[in-house]
């Protein structure tokens, strides 16, 4: 069995800020489905007998927040996100 420890997933909540953010800081992250679509991730993963993936929060999404949010938002959107 393989298991890849280092793979990132979006919270649907962190997706919602980055789909209401438009085309700001992170909407690049959005053209890869299987960051924050599940089964897609599933149906993938589920092609290669044995292999298995930790899923983690992406790292530092507050990067690609954007300079709307203040700090308290920040400290929401990283909660969220993790």
């Amino acid at each position: 069995m393989k298991i890849d420890i280092w793979t990132h997933i979006l919270s649907p909540s962190y997706v919602r800020h980055l789909e209401h953010a438009g085309r700001g800081p992170g909407a690049f992250l959005l053209t890869q489905r299987a960051l924050y679509d599940i089964d897609l991730r599933r149906s993938v993963v589920d092609t290669y007998p044995g292999y298995r993936q930790v899923l983690a929060p992406i790292p530092a999404p507050h990067i690609f927040a954007g300079p709307s949010l203040g700090h308290p938002g920040l400290v929401d959107l990283v909660r969220r996100n993790n």
